[in-house]
């Protein structure tokens, strides 16, 4: 399945001008945020003590990154995102997931929350929701959850066909409707996790990190290396090179190979 050049291109330069808006937003509203509690958990966290958690950049000897991983992993959760998402995100993802089932929409969770089923810990504020649009009716999706969900998030932000963003108990919920093609694969590929009394369908960690390539900001190849290095032995590297080949090819971004092969070596000297 190849990759429509035209619509791709156009689609990922709307989602780039959307994510300079949903920064700049971020950035007037950071003087705004409620301060955190001494001895309190960092948000987006979970149980995990503030001296522990921090944003994910892989520790430069195996050693570092193998007791890393060990206090994640003793700090058991139940919630979707393990330890590396805030209590305050379940009930709004229980929502959101069950709207969408409820309604016959297939999904894959994607973003920080699915980045902690494979392994991968870090600071996260939202939730991030790939949805199928049947027989590529996107007006109709779109008008139906802004109508299941009318408090809009992002106002500032340039509109966007592609992406509803919406507040559910305060928190801000994006739900992007997939492009026909490699984005229908997302959902198709999507791994379904149980937490008892309820499951929800999140991406593979393939797809996490050919979305977080293309995307190429500073924090999404960081979760690239934190991937790589939680997953490398498990991971369809085929499968992530065609697509990055692709990618590379419909954005007219050579580099997006390059970049790529960068990281893999790093990991790869890093952990032999």
């Amino acid at each position: 399945m190849a990759i429509d050049k035209e619509l791709y291109r156009q689609a990922y330069e709307g989602y780039r001008q959307w994510n300079e808006a949903e920064l700049i937003e971020r950035a007037r509203n950071a003087g705004k945020l409620t301060p955190r509690k001494p001895g309190g958990s960092t948000p987006g966290c979970g149980n995990l003590p503030s001296n522990t958690c921090r944003r994910l950049a892989p520790p430069s000897t195996n050693n570092d990154w193998l007791s890393w991983r060990n206090i994640l992993r003793r700090s058991n959760s139940s919630s979707p995102g393990g330890a590396g998402m805030e209590n305050e995100l379940d009930e709004p993802l229980k929502i959101a997931v069950n709207y969408l089932e409820n309604n016959g929409f297939r999904y894959a969770i994607i973003g920080g929350i699915a980045l902690s089923q494979w392994g991968v810990v870090r600071v996260t504020h939202d939730v991030d929701i790939k949805v199928h649009v049947p027989d590529a009716r996107y007006t109709g999706v779109r008008e139906a959850l802004k109508k299941a969900f009318p408090d809009r998030a992002h106002p500032q932000a340039p509109e966007n066909p592609l992406i509803v963003a919406v507040k559910i108990e305060g928190i801000t919920v994006d739900f992007l409707l997939a492009l026909p093609g490699y984005e229908e694969t997302i959902i198709s590929r999507a791994v379904e996790r149980d937490f008892g009394g309820w499951s929800a369908w999140f991406c593979s960690a393939e797809d996490l990190i050919i979305q977080k390539i293309v995307a190429g900001r500073g924090k999404d190849l960081s979760d690239v290396e934190a991937l790589l290095i939680e997953q490398r032995e498990k991971l369809d590297q085929a499968y992530i090179l065609d697509w990055l080949s692709q990618f590379a090819e419909a954005l007219e971004k050579p580099e997006i190979l390059k970049v790529y092969a960068e990281i893999v070596e790093r990991v790869n000297r890093l952990l032999d």
